[in-house]
């Protein structure tokens, strides 16, 4: 393309962004075999196992104020807007608090959701202590003849927004991680 503008456009000048495409260090990329044990190919569970995992580092560490910790807030990017919901319904299953946003999803809605992850302002949760990974196969251990359902986990410190790809153009990112 560019042999082609310098032949047709000889005087042209070509404007160049540095780092247009740069990824900030605020942001940290890893890699998730989902063919390996635990998940054997699941998604859902690896997206929900990688973002209980940023949340229990996160609780780790004190935030701010003593005995509160912050929130992190975390976008999940999926390919279909159908796949937002399933995904936010399997995510708030496993106890994330996790939020839709699609065009089917009301203006109302769509303007609170976005609130909450574009805000500067940290965001903060009362300092608890965590379980181990959703990965973890350890069955939770019911007396014989007792029909206690089992414990119930919640990661208080994360906010989800899962969305398309098309969610992501026009939201400032500078809140979320």
């Amino acid at each position: 393309m560019d042999t082609f503008l310098r032949k047709r456009f000889p005087d042209i000048r070509r404007l160049v962004t540095p780092n247009l495409h740069a990824i900030p260090r605020r942001v940290q990329l890893g890699v998730v075999d989902i063919e390996r044990d635990p998940y054997r190919g699941n998604k859902l569970l690896a997206c929900a196992d990688s973002i209980w995992s940023i949340g229990k580092a996160a609780a780790e560490h004190d935030g701010q104020v003593g005995g509160v910790m912050d929130v992190k807030r975390i976008l999940v990017f999926v390919n279909e807007r159908e796949t937002t919901q399933e995904v936010t319904e399997y995510l708030v299953s496993k106890g994330i608090d996790a939020i839709a946003l699609s065009r089917d999803t009301p203006e109302q809605r769509q303007q609170e959701m976005l609130a909450t992850f574009t805000q500067q302002a940290p965001l903060t949760a009362p300092k608890v202590t965590h379980p181990g990974s959703l990965a973890d196969n350890q069955p939770n251990y019911v007396p014989y003849g007792s029909v206690a359902p089992p414990a119930r986990r919640k990661l208080p410190n994360t906010k989800v927004l899962v969305t398309t790809d098309l969610g992501s153009r026009g939201i400032d990112t500078l809140a979320i991680i």
